[in-house]
């Protein structure tokens, strides 16, 4: 039953950003529509919106693409009153300029086993009210 939703947890945009070369403006309007219809049809429940992670910088515009994509992000939560889950700089190295190698497979775009269950972990909060 749709008044038994309380939470929704919205993780989007990687597959469609890295190969983006003119930028992800493109994309506001489809993630605003999306959490506009989720906030819309489920008004009492909180929403979550976990950023696009790092991801190795493949072409001159990688690290851009996925900046400005989580801006977006960030401007739908701030719009629809939903919470931006701040874990980016979780998965960056301690120096914060690539991807934390330990968390990733060799493509540097998929999570292993540790970076899983790291994002793992930020889910788990969300879920059962540690967030």
């Amino acid at each position: 039953k749709m008044g038994d939703i309380n939470k929704i947890i919205f993780n989007v945009g990687t597959n469609d950003i890295r190969y983006e070369r003119f930028g992800t403006i493109k994309y506001q309007e489809p993630v605003n529509e999306l959490i506009g219809k989720a906030r819309n049809y489920f008004p009492q429940a909180m929403i979550y919106i976990v950023p696009v992670l790092p991801m190795k910088n493949m072409y001159r515009y990688t690290v851009d693409n996925v900046l400005s994509f989580n801006e977006i992000l960030k401007r739908a939560a701030s719009l629809y009153s939903c919470e931006y889950v701040d874990c980016f700089g979780y998965f960056l190295s301690d120096d914060w300029r690539d991807i934390n190698k330990s968390l990733y497979c060799w493509d540097g775009l998929h999570l292993n086993a540790r970076g899983l269950h790291l994002l793992g972990t930020w889910i788990y909060r969300i879920i059962f009210d540690f967030y």
